[in-house]
């Protein structure tokens, strides 16, 4: 069962943080290409950015047996983000709506409750496949594989522990989730559920001369010239 009005939800959250700007009087908002649109607090109680991505597509197919040519034109993605934090920068929030499919894909709280361990709460990818989370705009080809789509989830509800620590010069990174099981789409009620787990070690992460590791960043579109 889909969501029948979800915009009442982002109609919701714009009530919440115009009110919430009001009160705490916004210090800064600043929007630079590629970055969205982010309003800073300025007593620092919250921040929030807003982005907006759009994909068309154009599909072409030569049928060199009947000598004809089919072509077809998509909006392959449109999503709209809200992400930032309230009250502190340990409470993180993500919000994520597919325009051109009409859901909603991520709805997560992320809380740092202590030191490097984070606690989410709600819809979000799943930890267990790297290729899902690389982000479809970090990816090198359009799509992501046949057996990515079978295979996997993509998103669902539940909680996740996510944490990081160094061993020696190695970063190592693991993450452990337990969702209803029932992927992005399903709303239903779940008789059963699923566990997720990842575990990473980095040994090239850090440099010798950094005092703390590199950021963890998931990209497929770092070919350069040379």
């Amino acid at each position: 069962m889909a969501f029948k009005r979800p915009f009442y939800l982002l109609i919701f959250f714009v009530c919440l943080f115009s009110t919430h700007m009001t009160n705490a009087q916004v210090d800064r908002t600043s929007g630079t290409f590629g970055n969205g649109l982010r309003v800073v607090a300025k007593d620092s109680s919250f921040y929030v950015q807003f982005r907006l991505r759009i994909q068309p597509n154009f599909t072409g197919t030569y049928v060199d047996a009947t000598n004809s040519f089919q072509e077809d034109w998509s909006i392959r993605r449109c999503r709209a983000k809200l992400d930032g934090w309230a009250f502190s920068p340990k409470l993180v929030y993500k919000l994520e709506y597919d325009l051109a499919g009409n859901y909603i894909r991520d709805a997560v709280i992320k809380w740092n409750f202590a030191r490097k361990f984070h606690l989410w709460f709600g819809q979000a990818k799943l930890p267990g496949n790297l290729q899902r989370l690389i982000s479809s705009q970090s990816m090198q080809l359009v799509d992501r594989s046949l057996m990515n789509g079978q295979l996997n989830l993509d998103r669902d509800i539940g909680v996740q522990l996510h944490h990081e620590f160094m061993l020696g010069n190695t970063p190592i990174n693991w993450a452990l989730a337990y969702s209803q099981g029932d992927g992005i789409r399903d709303r239903g009620s779940s008789t059963g559920g699923e566990f997720t787990a990842r575990l990473e070690a980095m040994p090239w992460a850090r440099s010798p001369t950094m005092a703390e590791p590199v950021k963890r960043t998931w990209n497929a579109n770092e070919l350069r010239r040379s």
